[in-house]
């Protein structure tokens, strides 16, 4: 019997890697699945629009052997009771979120030695239901079981049969943080002020706070002994020993990278915004766990402003193409992380 391979969360990501699988089901809400069987999965790459026909599903299977699980950090808890039910004996959740601190939720659920941590580098987005594009021409897989032993090889059969590039790492948390690392470049400032992160990386201001705020998150991640690792298409090594040069000279080598690095596309947690949610608590918000608010002061300001925009909509447009009204807000006596 073929292994029963099930995409849970058919967004961009799911909807992506569920385009470069073979006999696969995808999870996904209605919209996204009745575009799917009215015309196929769309993948638009490199030019070239391709079209696959997945089964799709609004409801979980009875039974999956392999689950890649691409729903949101905060989506997490409420699709392990699915997981519980759904999994086989032996089965395999490949755990694809941003943020950190779901695998430890999952681990608890279905056990450690049934969790593999998972991240995309690709930048995709799904700007109509069931249509994903390719914006950054980098990226690939990147696998790390939590129990600390080698990747199983069925998963790295399963990931290499999408074609893109995989690398096993040998610490799921050196994975998850490293990826956290280029996940908050550019993304806070640019969901605060609705700008792309070109525009964050080309103002020395806003840089400032975020080599602050990457330096904070390196400054965690030494402290828990957790290696910054490479990722397909991105040498996060490089860009950490990039940040801790002066601000001038980091703009000049990382700015520019992390503008191409996204392919022209927003940030998710600028989309997220606008939507009224967000992640953060999972990205930036990790870094003041570990550390403290005194001792993550940017991050913990970037978090709890992310935070009260999503409550308070209506304050959005205080910041928006305003970076000295955010600024302002940050020199504040109760947060004063500018001078």
């Amino acid at each position: 019997m073929s292994e029963r391979v099930l995409v849970y969360g058919a967004g961009a990501v799911g909807c992506y890697l569920g385009s470069r699988l073979h006999d696969v089901t995808l999870l996904g809400r209605p919209p996204v699945v009745d575009s799917i069987n009215r015309q196929g999965l769309i993948r638009r790459e490199d030019g070239v629009e391709h079209r696959t026909t997945p089964r799709t599903v609004t409801e979980p299977p009875a039974a999956a052997d392999t689950v890649l699980l691409c729903v949101r950090c905060d989506d997490v808890a409420a699709a392990i009771p699915d997981l519980s039910r759904i999994l086989a004996p032996g089965g395999t959740v490949i755990a694809l979120q941003n943020g950190v601190g779901t695998e430890e939720m999952l681990a608890e659920a279905i056990g450690r030695e049934r969790v593999i941590a998972g991240t995309l580098t690709v930048s995709v987005g799904m700007e109509e239901p069931g249509t994903v594009t390719r914006y950054s021409r980098s990226g690939g897989l990147a696998l790390a079981s939590l129990t600390g032993e080698n990747v199983p090889a069925s998963v790295m059969r399963l990931a290499m049969s999408t074609g893109l590039p995989v690398l096993p790492i040998a610490d799921y948390r050196a994975l998850r943080w490293s990826k956290l690392l280029l996940n908050m470049l550019g993304a806070p400032l640019s969901a605060i002020l609705d700008v792309p992160p070109a525009a964050v990386m080309q103002d020395p201001r806003l840089f400032a706070l975020e080599q602050r705020a990457f330096r904070e998150t390196v400054r965690a991640m030494d402290e828990m002994d957790i290696p910054v690792v490479a990722l397909p298409g991105y040498p996060t090594p490089l860009a950490r020993w990039a940040m801790t040069l002066p601000a001038a000279v980091a703009r000049r080598l990382v700015g520019p990278r992390v503008a191409r690095s996204r392919g022209g596309r927003a940030p998710t947690m600028q989309a997220d915004l606008k939507r009224g949610r967000s992640e953060i608590c999972y990205l930036n918000g990790a870094v003041v766990q570990v550390l403290g608010r005194e001792r993550a002061p940017v991050n913990a300001a970037l978090t709890d402003l992310v935070l009260d925009l999503v409550t308070h909509p209506e304050q959005r447009s205080r910041f928006r193409h305003q970076p000295s009204a955010l600024l302002d807000v940050l020199r504040t006596p109760s947060s004063p992380v500018v001078g």
